[in-house]
């Protein structure tokens, strides 16, 4: 059994920049971002990757927060 599954994946840009608020931290205004959306235990919530060249730290969201502060410039869906 899987922990999570990433249901899509893409590029986001940062249209208000949440400088800690939900504990997001280090995006700027009109930056593009790496995201993947996430299913965990029936919940959907978003990765949000601040650095492009570490993958490995994230930070996450739930649909409402993304929405405050990302829109979706590209999609991947996964099957």
């Amino acid at each position: 059994m899987k922990r999570f599954e990433v249901i899509t994946e893409g590029q986001c840009v940062c249209h208000c920049a949440p400088m800690g608020n939900h504990g997001l931290e280090g995006y700027d205004l009109n930056s593009t971002y790496y995201f993947q959306k996430v299913i965990k235990n029936n919940k959907e919530h978003f990765r949000l990757f601040p650095n492009p060249d570490n993958l490995k730290y994230y930070e996450c969201c739930g649909p409402k927060v993304f929405g405050l502060y990302f829109e979706i410039t590209s999609l991947y869906l996964h099957k």
